[in-house]
């Protein structure tokens, strides 16, 4: 349960330390006390958004901390794990900052984590009922939501969401591919175009290159042969060759070695630079005699050179050329496979369809179970609250059927007993409560014909049941009253006060009837001091409880009957 909410510099509030107790916890104050407030307080601790608009007026930083004991569920210990949070398994630690320039900051037991994971570990602790929540029940497109949120669907919504995504990618794969398709046939014809002036020519990468390098040898042969025909003579052939010299060098220093064997370690590196040197003689020779002048050879080689220039004053460069070309034979390719693509990705998307269809006709079949009870476990629930009669209707829309060929549309859908549906993020259904309160009426949209009073008691109806499944261990009730009073006001506090049994309840209220059931109560009050607006919170004992009470009854002039009326509120339960 909540224990303790601590407040600094929130709003009007300067510093607040609210203290809660288990069972029903009711807090009252005049019209425009904070009330409010305080629950403002409370969302931001479990992950709401904040805004620098929450600071107090001449201070720089709001800072809000919630203190819960509670034995973790599962769920929030998964969470505390995964991220790296000490875990105390009877006690949680909820804070956040808010600073003037806006940014904010979350913890939970001291360790710093992001606003999203603050709010999953808060919805597994809190169940908030505000006065918005009204409008959501008057709403249509949200009644699934209230379906599902007393659902057993195992992990079949998990399932669904992952075929509903891979289908959009197979979408939008599609999509890409037809207007790759549309591209590249408006393209094929500069392609080919392209491609065909390369072929005429066909160089190799390098091609350029290797050519300058064969024509400046033909046209350096002559000094080419008189050089390697010089350096032939000098190491091997002349009368002073180079390898005379060294082989009556080695035979000196052979005799040399025999006397001191110090020259031995040059035996061989004389003898290995005399293999050097006949090894340069021999390719000098091999070299002069392959030289020849083509005067036809040069003329080809120049012509070639020319007709590639125009690739490369094209492409900048021959490489580029060839690199261009193999993309544009690619583009050819893809061209020429892209229908078989697309008919291979349409089938995917065929089968996605099947898939998606079935996991979504087993979603529709549990919510119906599940309409069947929230029927009847409303209808019950509001006999409690003062409507004998009630009818409560889960009415399941007729499916939004497609009648285009899959390949003829991109839109996600869902293919189930041989018809083709709209697909949405939750499935193929759509539902809507009807409602009927009095006695003969037929059940009419829920939207249409309940008063504020029915909405309430219907939503308090639906929480009750939603609690009974969730086990979410506090719920807050932000005048869940609107509309309704007297009778019916007492039977409803009633329901919150059954609900308490098996969990702490916070309820903001202004009747009496809801007032007088509390465990703990709480008043509510806004005072002015030297030019500034403070709110206090204090918690009431007995007398006190009566006297407030008797405040909710007949206004400020209390009565000795409001007196006597309110203890009789309070006692008799």
């Amino acid at each position: 349960m909540l224990e303790t909410l601590k407040i600094v510099n929130f709003a009007l509030i300067d510093e607040l330390e609210i203290t809660f107790s288990s069972g029903l916890n009711i807090i009252s104050g005049e019209t425009g006390a904070g009330k409010s407030i305080i629950c403002d307080a409370l969302l931001l601790t479990l992950g709401e958004r904040a805004n620098s608009e929450y600071i107090r007026s001449g201070t720089s930083k709001a800072t809000v901390e919630a203190y819960f004991s509670t034995n973790l569920n599962p769920q929030i210990s998964k969470i505390l794990t995964e991220n790296e949070i000490e875990i105390n398994p009877h006690n949680l630690i909820l804070r956040r900052e808010i600073k003037d320039k806006g940014n904010s900051r979350c913890f939970v037991n001291d360790s710093p984590v992001t606003a999203s994971i603050l709010k999953k570990i808060g919805d597994y602790l809190v169940d908030f009922h505000g006065q918005h929540d009204h409008q959501s029940l008057l709403s249509a497109e949200k009644h699934i939501e209230i379906l599902d949120s007393i659902g057993d669907y195992g992990d079949l919504f998990d399932l669904y969401q992952n075929e509903f995504s891979d289908q959009n990618k197979l979408l939008d794969e599609l999509n890409n591919l037809r207007q790759r398709a549309k591209n590249l046939t408006q393209r094929m014809d500069y392609v080919n175009f392209e491609l065909n002036e390369f072929n005429k020519i066909s160089p190799k990468p390098d091609e350029d290159e290797e050519i300058n390098i064969e024509l400046n040898i033909i046209e350096n042969s002559e000094l080419l042969f008189n050089k390697s025909t010089e350096l032939f003579e000098l190491l091997y052939d002349g009368e002073k060759a180079v390898t005379n010299a060294m082989a009556r060098a080695e035979k000196i220093i052979n005799s040399l070695a025999v006397i001191d064997k110090s020259f031995a370690e040059y035996e061989n590196e004389l003898r290995s630079a005399r293999y050097v040197v006949s090894e340069t003689a021999n390719f000098a020779a091999n070299y002069k005699n392959s030289l020849s002048f083509d005067p036809m050879r040069s003329e080809e080689l120049r012509l070639r050179l020319s007709q590639l220039s125009g690739l490369k004053k094209k492409y900048g460069s021959i490489k580029f050329a060839c690199e261009k070309a193999e993309e544009y034979r690619q583009e050819i390719e893809t061209a020429f496979n892209i229908d078989s693509v697309i008919s291979s990705i349409t089938s995917n998307i065929s089968e996605s369809r099947k898939s998606l269809g079935k996991i979504a006709s087993e979603i529709t079949t549990l919510r119906k179970k599940s309409a069947k009870i929230i029927e009847k476990a409303v209808q019950e629930a509001l006999v409690n609250l003062g409507i004998k009669h009630s009818i409560f209707m889960v009415n399941f829309k007729e499916k939004d059927v497609l009648t285009l060929k899959s390949e003829e549309t991109y839109q996600i859908a869902a293919y189930y007993e041989g018809k083709k549906y709209t697909a949405y993020q939750n499935g193929i259904d759509k539902l809507e409560f009807y409602i009927s309160t009095n006695l003969g009426e037929k059940p009419k949209l829920l939207t249409e014909v309940a008063s504020g009073g029915e909405v309430s008691r219907v939503m308090l109806a639906i929480k009750s049941i939603i609690a009974e499944r969730d086990n979410v261990p506090v719920m807050v009730f932000d005048e869940i009253d609107t509309g309704i009073s007297g009778r019916i006001a007492r039977k409803a506090g009633i329901a919150m006060k059954e609900l308490s049994h098996g969990r702490q309840i916070i309820t903001i209220t202004h009747l009496p009837q809801i007032a007088s059931l509390s465990d703990t109560h709480l008043y509510v009050a806004k005072s002015e001091k030297s030019g500034k607006t403070y709110i206090s919170v204090q918690p009431l004992n007995h007398n006190e409880k009566i006297i407030e009470i008797a405040r909710l009854l007949s206004g400020e002039q209390i009565s000795d009957s409001s007196l006597q009326s309110a203890s009789f509120l309070i006692q008799n339960y």
